[in-house]
C-alpha cells in the first residue's frame, strides 16, 4: 500500500488523490495475481515510451522526471506467469479512468479557443467519468533471447485523451460550442525491445493504434496512428556515469489537417503536422561514493520548438534520511509556435524535499 496526502483547496479528498497504490497479491508457482489500484511501466524506453497504456497519465501538475508519479493508480486485476526466460502478463481492467489535466491555473491545458467554445459547457467530474461500464484488457509476453528482451503487447481498451463533441448546428463559423467529451476504443498492437551490447543499451518501441473510427471519418473519435521510439544508452565503466538519448514520435493516419471541421485530430497536432517527433536525453552522475546522484534530464519537440529542463540532486545523506532537490524549466525557442511547454513557459520551479525511510 503506498498513499500520499497534499494540502489542496479542495473541501474533501477524493481516492485519486490519496491512494498512489493498493493491492493484494497471491503467488502461484510460477508467478503471481495481483488485484487493486496498480501502477504499471511497460516499454524499453529510458523513462520514455510510446507503448506504456495500462495507467491514464496526470499532468496536473505538469510533467516531472518521475514516469510512475505521472500515472494514476487504476482499479485492475492481473497475473504475471514466468517459464524458461519467457513472461506472460495479462491485465483486465474494468473501468475508464480518463487522463487528469487542470483546464486552468499554471497548469492549464486549455482548449484552443478559435475552435471550440467552452463558454457553455459544464465539465464532467473525474467520478462521472470513471465508471464500470467499459472493460479493457491488455497482455504482454516477453522472452530473453542472448543480450536482448523482446516483448510483444496487445491492448484492447481507450484512449484516456478525450474527444470533443461540437454542436455545428447554430453557428455557421467556428468557434462551435462544446456540448460533451468522447472516448476512443482502439487495439494497440506494439513491440518492444531491449539489447545489451557491452556499455551500450539499444532501445526500440513501436505500435499501431487502430481505432474504432478505422476510417476516419468521425470528428469526435481519434483516427489510427503510428508510434515509434528509438534510443541509447552507455554506462561509463570508469565513474558509474549512465548518458541516454532517445528518439520518439508518432504519425497520425487520414489527417485532415485545419482546414476540415475534424478539430479533434487538429488540436493533437504539432504545429498543425501530421507527425510530432520528440528528442529526450538524460545524463546520470554518480559522486560521493554514490552517496549523491545527480540528474540532468530535458526533452525537445522537434516542430513547435518547445522543451523541459529536469536538473535533479538526491543526496542520501544517511541510509534513512534522504535529500532531494529538483527543479524545471519550461520554454519555446521560438515563441510563436505553440506548445505545452510553451504554455508553461512561466511556471518554472525548484523543489526541496526531504524523506526518511522507516
Amino acid at each position: 500500500t503506498s498513499f500520499t496526502l497534499n494540502p489542496t483547496a479542495e473541501t474533501e479528498f477524493a481516492w485519486y488523490d490519496v491512494f498512489t497504490g493498493l493491492s493484494l497479491t497471491a503467488y502461484y508457482p510460477r508467478g503471481y495475481v495481483e488485484a487493486g489500484l496498480l501502477k504499471k511501466e511497460w516499454g524499453s524506453g529510458d523513462g520514455v515510451h510510446v507503448v506504456d497504456v495500462l495507467n491514464a497519465p496526470d499532468y496536473r501538475k505538469g510533467i516531472i522526471d518521475d514516469t510512475l508519479a505521472m500515472k494514476v493508480a487504476e482499479p485492475m486485476v492481473g497475473t504475471t506467469t514466468t517459464w524458461d526466460r519467457t513472461t506472460l502478463e495479462i491485465f483486465y481492467k474494468p473501468m475508464l479512468v480518463p487522463m487528469m489535466a487542470a483546464q486552468s491555473g499554471p497548469w492549464g491545458m486549455s482548449l484552443d479557443e478559435n475552435l471550440i467554445d467552452t463558454s457553455t459547457f459544464s465539465e464532467p467530474t473525474y467520478d462521472d467519468l470513471a465508471k464500470l461500464t467499459n472493460g479493457q484488457i491488455a497482455a504482454r509476453v516477453k522472452r530473453t533471447i542472448g543480450p536482448a528482451d523482446i516483448g510483444f503487447i496487445y491492448f484492447n481498451g481507450f484512449n484516456s485523451q478525450p474527444g470533443y463533441v461540437l454542436d455545428y448546428s447554430a453557428p455557421s463559423s467556428p468557434p462551435y460550442p462544446l456540448t460533451a467529451l468522447s472516448f476512443t476504443r482502439f487495439n494497440l498492437f506494439g513491440a518492444e525491445a531491449t539489447v545489451i551490447a557491452g556499455p551500450f543499451t539499444l532501445m526500440l518501441e513501436g505500435g499501431f493504434w487502430l481505432s474504432e473510427d478505422h476510417a476516419g471519418t468521425d470528428p469526435t473519435l481519434f483516427n489510427n496512428k503510428v508510434a515509434y521510439l528509438g534510443g541509447i544508452g552507455y554506462l561509463f565503466a570508469d565513474t558509474g556515469a549512465y548518458a541516454s538519448i532517445t528518439y520518439h514520435g508518432e504519425y497520425i493516419l487520414d489527417f485532415p489537417g485545419f482546414g476540415s471541421v475534424d478539430f479533434l485530430q487538429a488540436q493533437q497536432a504539432s504545429d498543425g503536422k501530421a507527425y510530432m517527433n520528440t528528442l529526450t536525453a538524460a545524463l546520470e552522475l554518480p559522486l560521493a561514493r554514490e552517496k549523491v546522484s545527480v540528474r540532468l534530464a530535458g526533452t525537445y519537440q522537434v516542430e513547435t520548438t518547445g522543451f523541459a529542463l529536469l536538473p535533479s540532486i538526491t543526496w542520501h545523506v544517511t541510509d534513512d534520511f534522504v535529500f532531494r532537490a529538483a527543479g524545471r524549466i519550461f520554454g519555446a525557442v521560438d515563441d510563436s509556435k505553440q506548445s505545452i511547454f510553451h504554455t508553461w513557459k512561466n511556471n518554472d520551479s525548484l523543489k526541496l524535499s526531504i524523506a526518511y525511510l522507516f
